[in-house]
């Protein structure tokens, strides 16, 4: 993912949702994404995924 070392993902999946929290304290940037639904892939290939590459790359 990113390239800072002080990184943190968790991230969490239930039968109906999907979420994600990426922090990058050094650079003062977080995200935190939730879904309504599981979109049945693990959460960095799907729509998460690519919320987290639009936002930091």
């Amino acid at each position: 993912m990113g390239n800072s070392s002080s990184e943190s993902y968790p991230r969490s999946a239930g039968d109906w949702f999907q979420s994600m929290l990426v922090a990058y304290p050094d650079i003062g940037k977080s995200l935190i994404i939730m879904t309504n639904a599981d979109l049945g892939v693990h959460q960095i290939d799907g729509l998460i995924g690519d919320v987290y590459r639009a936002t930091f790359n």
